[in-house]
């Protein structure tokens, strides 16, 4: 059984020492850094593309985006707390 647990030890120490220096030598690699980094600027512009077609078609659709939505409920939720302010002034008023 103990023999077991040193192979196991061993085999865990061996793939932890691999990997830790695969991670190191690809951290420290410019080539392999700038690819990712054209990657990330190359996924933000095509996003950005995206988001602008969706407005787009939602605004021709006349359909409100994320930000009239997001306008629409705050304004909803300040006329439902003026609402109840009125509805317990009322109370307060019949008693």
């Amino acid at each position: 059984m103990a023999e077991n647990i040193n192979i196991f030890n061993e085999m865990y120490n061996y793939i932890e020492q691999t990997s830790s220096e695969f991670v190191d030598k690809i951290v420290r690699d410019e080539t392999f850094l700038k690819g990712i980094g054209k990657l990330w600027e190359g996924y933000l512009d095509y996003r950005s593309v995206i988001d602008k077609m969706i407005h787009e078609s939602l605004k021709s659709l006349n359909v409100a985006n994320k930000k009239d939505q997001e306008q629409v409920l705050f304004k909803l939720s300040q006329l439902e707390s003026k609402v109840k302010q009125i509805s317990r002034a009322l109370d307060k008023l019949e008693k």
